[in-house]
């Protein structure tokens, strides 16, 4: 007995097959719209995937004539073409919107920080280090939040993590001072275990101009600065580990500016924007990775050539030798905690269309895969210097995070911000003096931090001495250890240039 052709296989098969197409384009025009993978060779693979359902729809309707139509093949070979298409959707939803998961790799012994670490992809981060044996540190502004945080995480494990495992330690990035005590508290409990991995993911998209307590843009400073000042702080603990990393949570718009904003950084005569002060935030980790790791290189090159001299470990093979690496990454599309801050309608928005954007977005343990890969693989040890997407290295990058001038001056600004130069104009990338006292008042070019006065700018003394961050917790006088040993950081620039140059 015929079937019915009151619903024709061959219509069902033209919906699938431009189901799968549409969500192709889609896909394309969002990742487009958000900065995020604009390279030749993504856009050809999402292409063949966009093309893949219309071939055999072609196919099929060359075969639809009337000898097929109403028997049972017919139906058998439009169930085909439907799996085909289902099967194109999940391959461009898991290639281009979610992309690979990492490989769980053996961390027991291991020490991770997390900023940043009570919700969204912080909070899967702590997750997925701890569950491969960690010890992790959540390193947060609430005390409330990071326990809660802490509870949900080992609910979610079950037995897989140990209390033990997971600690709250209070840390708030836009406070230099808080960062200063954080680091100085680090490094007298840890000892000589040193830390293996330092996640700066915390981050903040800010609707307006704030000032943070010791006068910094408060995104700039959140975003940037606050991990710039706790990585050098902590670069003495990860110099004591084998594999010591630092994951910089980047962002695709970094490629928003066109050039850094030095001549006024803290947006006191030009326009605020959110997504201009998040790009050139983003913009800012990108760079401070690159020119940490060409110093690192420097460093590292230095001391494997002392040790080869001396006869000592082999010289210097990479796989005796300790090293420390830096790479940047773009989490992708993922649907946090960040939007809270935007403008109503912008929030509003998203949360009426969440439902749509959940088909082009990452959940926040999708958003966390990047991360923990360039954190934990063994493939990775001794590669620094690289922005990752989708746990693989990219280089759609924008070409101002490339320029190794700008990261240099970046560099220097961001000393003089965190209070780890001479405040003048004339402070240089290569310096490595540290004040042991709190900043006067001296006029400069264009450091961050500055106010204009009339024609006249001048700095604005911190509202705290920054005391702990070069004396230590204990408040002896002095150059903490820390800092004196993370000052060969600096060091490592190749040439000296002035903040205000061009």
């Amino acid at each position: 007995m015929p079937l019915s052709t009151d619903v024709s296989p061959l219509n069902v098969v033209c919906v699938g097959s431009g189901i799968a197409f549409l969500y192709a384009v889609l896909v394309g025009l969002w990742r487009w719209c958000t900065y995020e993978a604009r390279t030749a060779e993504t856009y050809l693979r999402l292409a063949a995937l966009a093309a893949a359902p219309l071939l055999p729809l072609c196919m099929f309707v060359f075969t639809s004539h009337k000898s097929l139509e109403g028997c049972k093949w017919h139906l058998l070979l439009a169930a085909l073409l439907l799996g085909w298409d289902a099967y194109v959707l999940h391959r461009i939803w898991r290639n281009f919107v979610v992309g690979p998961r990492f490989q769980s790799v053996d961390l027991h012994g291991k020490v991770a920080i997390v900023t940043g670490a009570n919700t969204g992809i912080g909070r899967e981060t702590s997750r997925f280090l701890a569950e491969m044996g960690a010890k992790v540190i959540l390193a947060c502004r609430s005390k409330d939040r990071a326990e809660e945080a802490i509870r949900a995480i080992l609910w979610e494990s079950g037995s897989k993590i140990k209390p033990s495992q997971l600690e709250f330690w209070p840390l708030d990035v836009s406070s230099l001072q808080s960062v200063g005590d954080f680091a100085a508290a680090f490094q007298e409990k840890a000892g000589h275990k040193g830390l293996d991995i330092l996640i700066n993911n915390a981050g903040v998209m800010l609707n307006e101009r704030r000032l943070t307590s010791e006068g910094l843009e408060a995104t700039l400073a959140t975003n940037h600065f606050g991990h710039f000042l706790l990585t050098l702080l902590l670069f003495p603990e990860l110099e004591k580990v084998s594999d010591g990393r630092v994951v910089n949570v980047s962002s695709s718009l970094h490629k928003v500016p066109r050039a850094f904003n030095f001549d006024d950084p803290l947006y006191e005569s030009s326009a605020y924007s959110l997504f201009g002060a998040y790009g050139q935030s983003k913009l800012a980790n990108v760079l401070f990775t690159f020119e940490l790791q060409r110093r690192l290189e420097v460093l590292q090159s230095n001391e494997a050539n002392k040790v080869g001299r001396k006869g000592e470990r082999g010289g210097g093979d990479l796989a005796v030798r300790r090293v420390v690496t830096a790479n940047a990454v773009h989490p992708g599309n993922v649907q946090t905690e960040v939007a809270r801050n935007m403008p109503w309608y912008l929030y509003w928005g998203q949360r009426i269309c969440s439902p749509i954007l959940w088909c082009f977005s990452k959940n926040p343990a999708q958003g966390a895969y990047t991360s923990v890969h360039v954190a934990t693989s063994p493939a990775l040890r001794g590669i620094g210097g690289k922005f990752f997407v989708n746990c693989d290295v990219t280089g759609d990058v924008s070409a101002v995070a490339r320029d190794p001038s700008v990261a240099g001056r970046l560099w220097a600004m961001s000393e003089e911000a965190c209070g780890l130069t001479a405040a003048t104009g004339d402070a240089t990338v290569g310096s490595s003096s540290v004040n042991s006292g709190p900043r006067k008042k001296r006029k400069t070019n264009a450091p961050a931090g500055t106010m204009s006065n009339g024609d006249e700018a001048r700095h604005t003394t911190p509202k705290t001495s920054l005391r702990n961050v070069r004396t230590g917790a204990n408040g002896s006088k002095g150059t903490s250890p820390g800092v004196r040993r993370s000052a060969r950081l600096r060091v490592g620039g190749r040439a000296e240039r002035k903040i205000g140059s061009k």
